[in-house]
């Protein structure tokens, strides 16, 4: 059940500590900061979507540091914004743009492009429906 936040429905923060909901973070230098994260999770919540996104700004010297902890963070799922998507494709060793890396039991299923992605909210929940489609098979 989410709370209403001035025009925007958010979820309750103790509905984010149940197990179903997948954790998503949207990694960039300004992340943190981005209004992107309430239209999505407004979008979910308001699809009955289990999952919740956070922006996590990283800066440039810490992002290797990220990476290596991605494996034992409760995050399951990482979208990396435009500025971070080739740094990403080469921490995990692929080619192209890495778009997004969730969790799959003990590895990390890749999501590339040829070329670099724009993030907006469109394009993250177009991610997320589909990351969420291809590893449950439902929402």
């Amino acid at each position: 059940m989410g709370i209403l936040k001035g025009d925007i429905l958010q979820r309750d923060p103790r509905e984010l500590l149940k197990k179903e909901i997948t954790i998503i973070a949207y990694a960039g230098e300004e992340s943190a900061n981005s209004p992107i994260q309430n239209v999505v999770n407004d979008y979910l919540s308001s699809n009955k979507i289990d999952a919740h996104l956070i922006g996590i700004s990283i800066k440039e010297d810490d992002f290797d540091f990220f990476i290596k902890n991605l494996k034992n963070s409760k995050v399951e799922v990482t979208i990396f914004s435009q500025e971070f998507q080739k740094k990403a494709a080469k921490a995990f060793n692929v080619q192209g743009f890495l778009i997004a890396a969730f969790k799959n039991r003990e590895n990390f299923i890749l999501v590339a492009e040829k070329e670099t992605i724009m993030m907006d909210d469109r394009k993250l929940i177009e991610i997320i429906e589909k990351i969420m489609r291809e590893r449950d098979g439902k929402f």
